[in-house]
C-alpha cells in the first residue's frame, strides 16, 4: 500500500516575523499550511522573540540571512502599527524585494499589503488589503481591487484579518 503526500508536501512557506503584527494572521495560515503539510519558515531579522498584537510572542526560527531564496509562497501578515514600522524598514523591505523577486507566489493579509507595496512587490498587480488603508495601494503602484482576496498573476492579497485563513 503506498501512501499518499500531503497536498503541500515539500512546499517552502515564509512568514514574516514584524512586531505588532496580528497573531491571528500567522497563526491562522500557518496552521491550515502545516496541515497541507507545508514547511514553514517563520523569519524576521534576528531570533529574539516578538511581541504581537495580542502581547503573545513569536519565536522566528530563522532569519533573513538563512531563509531560503527558493521559496514557494513569500507571506506578510498584518498588523497596523507593525506595518507601518516594516514599511520603513530597509532590511525588512530589501529582504522581501529579494525573496518576492523569486517566489513563486508573494501573498498578504491585511495591512501587509502595505508592506509589500513599500517593497515594490505589488507595482502593476492588482491587490486588496484591509479597507481602512486599501486606498493607499494605489498610491504605491498597485491597483486598488475591492474583495477579500484578489489573485493576480503569482500575487494573492487579503482584506481583513480573517481572509487569512482563506487565502491560505
Amino acid at each position: 500500500m503506498s501512501r499518499t503526500r500531503a497536498p503541500g508536501a515539500g512546499r517552502k512557506i515564509e512568514i514574516l516575523v514584524h512586531p505588532c503584527m496580528a497573531l491571528l494572521d500567522q497563526l491562522g495560515p500557518q496552521t491550515i499550511l502545516r496541515i497541507l503539510g507545508c514547511d514553514i519558515y517563520l523569519v524576521a531579522k534576528t531570533l529574539d522573540p516578538v511581541s504581537t498584537d495580542v502581547g503573545i510572542s513569536v519565536t522566528p526560527d530563522i532569519t533573513f540571512e538563512h531563509c531560503p531564496k527558493d521559496l514557494d509562497v513569500l507571506f506578510v501578515p498584518s498588523g497596523l502599527m507593525g506595518s507601518l514600522v516594516a514599511m520603513e524598514d530597509q532590511q525588512t523591505l530589501s529582504f522581501l524585494a529579494d525573496r518576492g523577486a523569486s517566489a513563486k507566489y508573494v501573498t498578504n493579509v491585511c495591512t501587509g499589503g502595505l508592506v509589500l507595496a513599500a517593497a515594490g512587490l505589488l507595482n502593476g498587480y492588482r491587490a486588496t488589503a484591509h479597507w481602512g488603508v486599501a486606498d493607499l495601494l494605489s498610491l504605491m503602484g498597485a491597483v486598488h481591487e475591492t474583495g477579500r482576496i484578489v489573485h493576480d498573476r503569482n500575487r494573492l492579497t487579503g482584506g481583513g484579518v480573517t481572509a487569512g485563513l482563506d487565502l491560505a
